[in-house]
């Protein structure tokens, strides 16, 4: 069972990009393709899915047209399509029939939202992501992303199943603790978002706050480059001295400003010093 709800989600994670988020009007078959999909029945391989939509009502015209009226037409979104493929699984391995109808029927449906709004969560990641994650349980690397990702796959695996036996056997305990792991899970996201946000960040700042000095550094070793009209320096500390005034200027129109003159050219010194070590 565990093996078909993870096919179920690398099946998702592969298409979830590329097919649409939500059902439109002219589509009513739209859950009925996204089950194709999901069941490994269908594949996209190269085609978009408007392509293989067009492809797949005519293959399967008869078919899908005796699904149409079928309650599972009501669900309109990925997360209701995935939601439910899983649940089906997990209710054919418990042996529910006629899971719509009598006293259970809140207690599964609390269970399924809660399910929903971990599916919704996942799908805020990249492919990528959800894929380094789903084809191997020991990913590790200290990334926001992959741990949040791991949370809600594990709280989908391991805890769906007890909560839906549990209502059945009449211990809502289960329930309600995939209530609070759900909590404890999105609230989790919100934090490794901020995270990720925050780690992308400091990168754009750092870079337009040293771009001055980084302009200045590549036009000092352009000039010690050039070797003063093709002559070579007596020295790296001569080329400094020599340079020096055209880089200080320049650097002044790039709003790189220097404390005072020594520190110039002992700056250059030091650029030239490392641009030859590693040239």
């Amino acid at each position: 069972m565990e093996t078909r709800i993870r096919n179920i989600l690398i099946n998702w994670a592969m298409v979830k990009d590329k097919v649409p988020l939500i059902n439109s009007n002219q589509d009513p078959l739209y859950s009925q393709k996204l089950d194709l999909l999901l069941y490994g029945h269908e594949s996209l391989i190269h085609s978009t899915y408007q392509e293989w939509s067009k492809d797949v009502e005519a293959r399967f015209s008869s078919k899908l047209g005796q699904l149409e009226t079928n309650e599972y037409s009501l669900f309109k979104t990925q997360e209701d399509c995935l939601a439910l493929s899983i649940f089906i699984i997990i209710g054919d391995h418990l042996g529910i029939e006629n899971w719509n109808k009598g006293d259970h029927l809140r207690q599964i449906t609390t269970g399924f939202n809660a399910i929903r709004h971990v599916i919704a969560a996942l799908a805020s990641f990249s492919s990528e992501d959800l894929l380094k994650v789903l084809d191997s349980n020991s990913i590790d690397d200290g990334k926001a992303s992959y741990e949040q990702v791991t949370k809600c796959i594990q709280l989908i695996e391991k805890h769906y199943l007890p909560a839906l036996e549990g209502i059945f056997e009449e211990n809502i305990t289960p329930l309600l603790s995939l209530c609070e792991q759900t909590f404890a899970t999105l609230l989790h996201a919100k934090w490794a978002s901020t995270v990720m946000a925050k780690s992308e960040q400091p990168t754009t700042a750092a870079l337009k706050r040293h771009e001055p000095s980084i302009k200045t550094k590549e036009y000092a070793i352009s000039l010690y480059e050039k070797k003063d009209e093709g002559k070579k320096w007596d020295s790296k500390v001569d080329a400094a001295r020599k340079i020096h005034k055209r880089v200080v200027e320049y650097g002044e129109t790039v709003n790189w400003c220097w404390n005072y003159d020594d520190q110039a050219h002992d700056l250059i010194y030091r650029w030239i010093i490392n641009h030859t070590k590693n040239s």
